[in-house]
């Protein structure tokens, strides 16, 4: 299987600031959706971080990441994982660098569910404990 396009499609969602706080001056809310077609007919889909930079980061996906992946196996995620952070290294190793990776490598393990045919809890080990352990910082 291999990867045939790498699409960041950017949504932008009207707020006014009563309904929800935001540091930016712009009067939308952005989410930014990953598409990662193969030439299989399996397609998945990631959601990446843009804070105050959703243009920065789906540029980052569309124009960097793309041809990067683009032709390679998707279920060889660790490799394209270092593949992308090592490619990148001279962005930098934090915001918007890493707002697209992680929106491309969610999409990526989509993929590999749908062709295990597993819901990620289950590709990755399944349930071991109906307990989960909280952290919180602030």
């Amino acid at each position: 299987m291999k990867i045939t396009d790498v699409q960041a499609h950017l949504l932008a969602i009207p707020v006014k600031e009563v309904d929800f706080p935001f540091p930016w001056k712009s009067r939308e809310f952005y989410h930014i959706i990953v598409e990662i077609k193969t030439d299989e007919g399996i397609t998945g889909y990631g959601d990446a971080f843009g804070y105050g930079v959703p243009h920065a980061t789906a540029a980052v996906i569309n124009h960097v990441l793309k041809p990067m992946i683009t032709g390679e196996d998707p279920t060889n995620i660790s490799s394209l994982q270092d593949q992308m952070y090592r490619q990148t290294h001279l962005y930098g190793r934090y915001g918007i660098t890493t707002f697209a990776i992680s929106g491309v490598d969610i999409a990526l393990w989509d993929i590999a569910g749908k062709c295990a045919g597993l819901p990620l809890y289950r590709l990755w080990g399944g349930v071991k404990d109906m307990k989960v352990p909280a952290w919180a910082w602030t």
